[in-house]
């Protein structure tokens, strides 16, 4: 019986996301720590986030925990806010395309502070001149 479903399905997903990339580097040569392959980092990360995954599935199952609230609408605007964006970006540019997705998923947020938004955006808006200026990268602004 599961006592706190927030931890054990927080342990089934490591493990699902373990088992994938487990399987996706299984094919990759592992080597050893000394003489490291190109699979030896995949594999031995995957082998712990399945172990994390255990322990967690494992708290789930011994420990009382608090039930799980999930509302779909969240996910779901910041899912249509992303794709927007992957739209939008060569179209709008991207200063456009980042404002509209900062306050597209800013406003689902239940402390939203406008100055901390504001502020927020100038960061990004500096970081995408500075590559657009400095490193002369080909982003449309």
């Amino acid at each position: 019986m599961i006592k706190s479903p927030k931890n054990f399905f927080t342990g089934l997903l490591f493990i699902a996301v373990g088992l994938f990339f487990c399987v996706s580097g299984w094919s990759l040569e592992y080597g050893t720590p000394a003489d490291m392959g190109p699979g030896f980092l995949p594999l031995t990360i995957s082998a712990m986030l399945i172990g994390i995954g255990v322990l967690q599935l494992v708290r789930g199952v011994r420990s009382l925990g608090e039930a799980i609230q999930f509302n779909v609408k969240q996910p779901a605007i910041v899912l249509l806010a992303i794709v927007a964006f992957g739209f939008l970006l060569e179209k709008i540019g991207a200063i456009l395309a980042i404002l509209l997705l900062m306050l597209s998923t800013a406003i689902l947020h239940k402390n939203f502070v406008l100055k901390t938004f504001i502020i927020s955006y100038f960061v990004v808006v500096g970081l995408l001149l500075i590559f657009k200026l400095a490193l002369r990268s080909t982003i449309s602004l």
